[in-house]
């Protein structure tokens, strides 16, 4: 079982929320799957996921689309004595356009660490991305080497989103429901014998019946 250094840990992030350039590797689409190093300047989230914001001609967008394994390496040159112990922070994990219901909170956070960013806006071909980190290697020097726990690093949900993505969810599902409860039962009450339903079924149970034929009929037999 692993036991991760606290310590090594603390640096690390120490160092990842003061940095704001990086090294971003892709796995190049154009020559057969080595990899692509780029420059890239990055902001952290309200978690310890990495923002970018990237042109859609550059090669490593055009890779990321391709393939989402991507590696982002982080540096701090050593000025005084041995540039071989310099500290480094490399981690690794999928890089993927940002979700349309975070992407303004990415904007303002993006656009207030680097304020020149505002002009590639007017840019049509810009667009943010993310890294959800899924393993970190830290090396602070020589002797003070390891991988960071990934589970310090998982991403969580945007401050004021609770888990949007199930949030979205839910609202599908009840919109589904509402189709089948107004549609469904409008259209296709008729079909169904008085005697199908038990006395006790309720409203919701009728509409969720109501919503699957309505659908299935939608989706399969109209279109």
């Amino acid at each position: 079982m692993n036991e991760f250094n606290k310590n090594h840990e603390k640096e690390a992030v120490s160092f990842f929320r003061s940095d704001k350039t990086a090294i971003l590797s892709t796995i190049s689409k154009k020559y057969d799957g080595y990899p692509f190093g780029s420059f890239v300047t990055y902001v952290s989230g309200w978690d310890r996921t990495i923002f970018l914001y990237l042109s859609n001609l550059a090669d490593h967008t055009k890779n990321l689309k391709n393939n989402q394994k991507s590696c982002i390496t982080l540096l701090k040159k050593n000025k005084n004595g041995d540039v071989q112990n310099s500290a480094r922070l490399t981690l690794m994990g999928n890089l993927e356009e940002v979700p349309k219901m975070i992407n303004e909170k990415c904007k303002e956070r993006f656009q207030n660490i680097f304020p020149e960013s505002k002009v590639y806006a007017q840019m049509h071909d810009f667009n943010f991305y993310q890294i959800t980190v899924n393993q970190a290697r830290w090396i602070g020097g020589f002797g003070k080497i390891s991988w960071l726990d990934p589970k310090n690093w998982m991403k969580v949900p945007a401050p004021g989103l609770d888990s949007y993505e199930e949030c979205f969810s839910s609202i599908a599902t009840l919109s589904f429901l509402f189709i089948g409860i107004v549609f469904g039962q409008q259209y296709f009450s008729p079909l169904i014998p008085n005697n199908y339903f038990s006395p006790g079924a309720s409203y919701l149970a009728k509409g969720g019946i109501y919503s699957v034929i309505y659908i299935f009929c939608e989706t399969v037999l109209f279109i």
